[in-house]
């Protein structure tokens, strides 16, 4: 089976399994199996949730999306932690403040683990 692509963007780990469960775990080829497995162990938020985050990052703060879709597959739990993944462009600049707000918001969207 050849496909086309026609668009290319970023997506997360936690979009990536509703991707997966709603092909079907009965469906899927052996290395779709293992990318569930990990995605699996692997996301922080609910699937349903990580487009609402990205839309927040992306909207309200004015993150790119690869960094939005990063933030939300890494998770960070600290100011420090976001710097690091934020570190280019006008982030090198931008105040604790916001990166507070930021880690508010994903507070909010965090799976209890």
């Amino acid at each position: 089976m050849s496909s086309k692509i026609n668009e290319k963007y970023p997506i997360s780990i936690p979009e990536v399994l509703k991707i997966l469960f709603s092909i079907g775990e009965g469906n899927l080829t052996s290395i779709q199996q293992r990318v569930l497995d990990y995605a699996s162990k692997f996301s922080k938020v609910k699937p349903d949730d990580a487009p609402k985050l990205i839309s927040i990052l992306t909207s309200d703060f004015g993150v790119e999306p690869e960094l939005a879709v990063q933030l939300v597959d890494i998770m960070p739990r600290s100011v420090e932690e976001i710097r690091t993944i934020l570190r280019t462009g006008r982030w090198r600049l931008a105040s604790t403040e916001i990166f507070l707000k930021i880690l508010e918001v994903l507070d909010s969207f965090r799976l209890s683990k």
